[in-house]
């Protein structure tokens, strides 16, 4: 099981890394949460270049860095935001880095995922490029465009991985994965990769996911009611991302051995993981509305499509007051529920 490290600056970068690779995570995922401007410690390159001081070659090789094109973005100079991209992977390459996830970033751009893949020109010495991917949209229209925009990335030969955002519906994750298998048969590529995301479910997390809703993560009401509940649907998740070759990527923050042991526990593959009817209905209930004490606005109009919503998702919060919301958080496991004053973080995450 891989988990995504949480840092705010070069210190706690080597601090976490090191904590989650001695209590047993296999491989580490670097978000890109902000510009180089407003973060300069963590941006892609800097924080490799600081890990690499710290880790071993062997755990560097394992250290899969986000590359956000909104976060790295020349403007509307394509060719330069192209440039940066290949530089990045030249030097990703150089520090033992196997693999990066390419996401393009929330909102509308002409330079997306599809478009930086299609103009790539680096040669096979560069990491192996992994790509987001949404199942859980409720809207038939949305899920439709969302294969087809991974069928376009997967059409241009660049891409080894793909990383499913979270999500509670079993049903439609399992119908994803049917597609993806599918895809792998037709297009010949036996070696494309899988990760799915799960969070530790913990009174904090809930409470800050209903308070903080992110934009591209639907997780139901039963889902939202307990810990318990939670639990419940995230073995179901496991159970079908096991019987489907997926590798797990842990997105809760893990501070304590005693919370990657829970999340072990929580993840490994066991016959508990399989659903009950009585489990199952709690799949049946609506999206949760956002609950607030604000108004946040849509990220977008219910009725619209998002140009690029696995990219989106996977690493942009957005606030919606829709009842079927997106709802997403950077949420650290254990410990009290905390009061509900804090605004939505303006920060990236993702998927």
């Amino acid at each position: 099981m891989r988990a995504e490290l949480f840092a705010k600056d070069a210190s706690s970068l080597v601090a976490s890394s090191r904590f989650l690779y001695a209590t047993g995570a296999r491989g580490i995922n670097l978000p890109n949460k902000a510009s180089a401007t407003s973060a300069p410690d963590l941006a892609p390159t800097a924080a490799l270049r600081t890990l690499a001081k710290a880790l071993t070659p062997g755990q560097m090789t394992e250290v899969c860095p986000h590359y956000s094109i909104k976060f790295n973005s020349a403007g509307a100079n394509s060719a330069a935001t192209l440039s940066r991209f290949e530089d990045f992977c030249q030097e990703a390459a150089r520090l033992r880095v196997r693999q990066c996830l390419l996401v393009s970033g929330s909102g509308s751009r002409k330079f997306s995922t599809v478009e930086l893949l299609q103009a790539l020109k680096l040669p096979g010495s560069r990491p192996e490029i992994g790509v987001a991917f949404n199942p859980f949209y409720p809207d038939h229209t949305q899920r439709q465009r969302e294969r087809e925009r991974l069928c376009l990335k997967l059409g241009t030969g660049a891409v080894s991985s793909v990383w499913l955002q979270i999500g509670s519906d079993v049903s439609l994750l399992t119908e994803a994965l049917e597609f993806i298998e599918s895809v792998k048969r037709e297009r010949q590529l036996p070696h494309l990769r899988l990760y799915g995301s799960v969070f530790l479910p913990s009174r904090k997390l809930l409470a800050q996911i209903k308070f903080r809703p992110w934009n591209g993560v639907f997780l139901s009401e039963g889902y939202l009611s307990s810990v318990e509940a939670a639990e419940v649907i995230t073995r179901q998740l496991v159970t079908t991302y096991h019987a489907h070759g997926v590798e797990l990527l842990l997105e809760s923050s893990i501070s304590k051995p005693e919370d990657w042991a829970t999340a072990v526990r929580l993840c490994a593959p066991s016959p508990a993981g399989l659903a009950t009817p009585q489990d199952l209905l709690l799949q049946k209930t609506p999206a949760a509305p956002a609950v607030s004490r604000q108004t946040f606005p849509a990220r977008f109009p219910a009725d619209s499509v998002p140009a690029n919503p696995s990219d989106a998702a996977f690493v942009d919060p957005a606030a919606s007051s829709s009842p079927a919301a997106a709802l997403r958080c950077d949420a650290e496991a254990g410990g009290s529920e905390p009061p509900i004053t804090k605004k939505p973080r303006q920060a990236d995450m993702c998927v």
